[in-house]
């Protein structure tokens, strides 16, 4: 598994028609499995003040320019979220692989579009897209759409729900990756 920073925002036409422009950045946190409301905001409030006590940020910087937020991903148990990310995690991999054999260049057009659509088909119908994985998706969106960066830092399944929003690329947000 790789790690690396994913930076979320405006495209520049996005933001040349945004009347509303907020700016600064928005951390966002999203808990994995089996966290109660009450230890995802533990968390978040962890975070927050490790970030505030690193040298990553000046308190002027964080205070002026930083938000907090969590966007949380509600429990139904260690067993029910368990069997929930593991369907959303043997989904993703088929999805991937029918991607990548979309992208072979030995592959013939035709045929590797059906391999395109059959993986878009896929992540239609991955557990991924339930009414949380929305909450996520349209959380990240609402701040963007002000005009903010938003800076998502999320743990085990949260990632699920950050690739929902990755996978169905919205028109209008530019998405940075940094290793």
């Amino acid at each position: 598994m790789t790690s690396g920073l994913v930076l979320l925002s405006a495209t520049a036409q996005a933001q040349e028609t945004n009347t509303c422009r907020v700016g600064g950045t928005v951390i966002v946190f999203g808990n994995g499995i089996n966290t109660s409301k009450p230890d995802a905001k533990f968390a978040l409030a962890m975070l927050e003040t490790k970030i505030r006590l690193s040298d990553i940020l000046t308190d002027e910087e964080v205070n002026s320019e930083y938000i907090f937020d969590l966007s949380y991903n509600p429990t139904d148990g260690f067993s029910g979220d368990l069997w929930e990310s593991t369907k959303q995690d043997l989904a993703g991999d088929v999805s991937q692989f029918l991607r990548y054999l979309s992208g072979l260049d030995i592959m013939p057009a035709w045929f590797a579009q059906k391999y395109a659509d059959s993986a878009a088909d896929l992540d239609d119908i991955l557990p991924i897209n339930t009414p949380a994985a929305k909450a996520h998706a349209d959380k990240y969106k609402d701040y963007i759409q002000q005009g903010r960066r938003v800076i998502p830092i999320v743990h085990s399944q949260g990632n699920f729900y950050l690739m929902k929003l990755l996978l169905n690329k919205s028109k209008g947000i530019s998405i940075h990756m940094f290793n």
